[in-house]
């Protein structure tokens, strides 16, 4: 079994470079590879977003969403890429079109959720709105995967991820980065509780830039620098 399913990957990975980079790029052999490795018979599996991903998970999972855009107008859109794979298999994954801020919070799935990978719309906030209504579906044991998480607005997500108790890292290869769902109770999406979240915990408080130069130079050594090193050590302390 194991022999076969990394089959699927090498073959879609060959085919998206025969077929070259569709519209809105592609995951190549190494994430889809890991994928496969940590997605073991799953049920149901959804994404936000379309491509090699959407083929590899045809071949893998019995039902499978993909949430996107239908940008079949453009010849070398995501969903022509998908439909006109060879090895697609399409009695088994289902398109859900339109932006997934408004198609995923009204979309019903009738079983929790194996497999999940981000990779819609990656403009703050929509990767977290994508994540608030994926996360209290996944049941324990499912993978989470986030891609293009050199992204700044992903690497938020990415780090919330690494921290936060209800997941477990698993990989990170190239630009995509796989968690597992833990057996840990799943956090309200309906109340408060922030402070009880690793990420916040770690963090807290925060230090802003103003304050950087008073919290970590103390005031005597301060005196001690001439005004020019004062004024350069301030600036970088101030930096993003």
């Amino acid at each position: 079994m194991g022999w076969a399913i990394a089959m699927f990957a090498e073959e879609v990975a060959n085919y998206s470079e025969l077929r070259g980079m569709h519209r809105s790029g592609g995951l190549g052999y190494g994430p889809l590879a890991a994928i496969e490795r940590h997605c073991h018979n799953p049920s149901l599996t959804m994404e936000t977003g379309c491509g090699a991903s959407t083929v590899l998970m045809s071949n893998i999972s019995p039902r499978h969403y993909a949430f996107c855009f239908d940008d079949r107008i453009y010849p070398t859109g995501s969903v022509n890429f998908v439909t006109e794979s060879p090895l697609y298999r399409a009695t088994r994954s289902t398109f859900v079109f339109g932006p997934t801020q408004q198609t995923l919070p009204s979309f019903q799935f009738d079983d929790p959720i194996d497999f999940a990978l981000i990779d819609g719309p990656h403009a703050f906030p929509f990767p977290e709105l994508e994540y608030y209504t994926i996360y209290p579906r996944l049941k324990v044991g499912a993978v989470l995967a986030l891609d293009d998480v050199h992204i700044p607005t992903i690497h938020n997500l990415f780090r919330f991820l690494s921290d936060d108790v209800m997941f477990e890292p698993l990989e990170r290869i190239a630009n995509l980065a796989l968690f597992r769902r833990t057996d840990t109770p799943t956090f309200s999406p309906l109340s408060d509780g922030w402070e009880y979240q690793e990420y916040n915990r770690r963090r807290f408080p925060v230090v802003g830039r103003e304050d950087r130069w008073q919290r970590l130079v103390p005031e005597w050594l301060r005196h001690l620098f001439p005004p020019t090193t004062r004024a350069a050590v301030k600036r970088f302390l101030s930096r993003d």
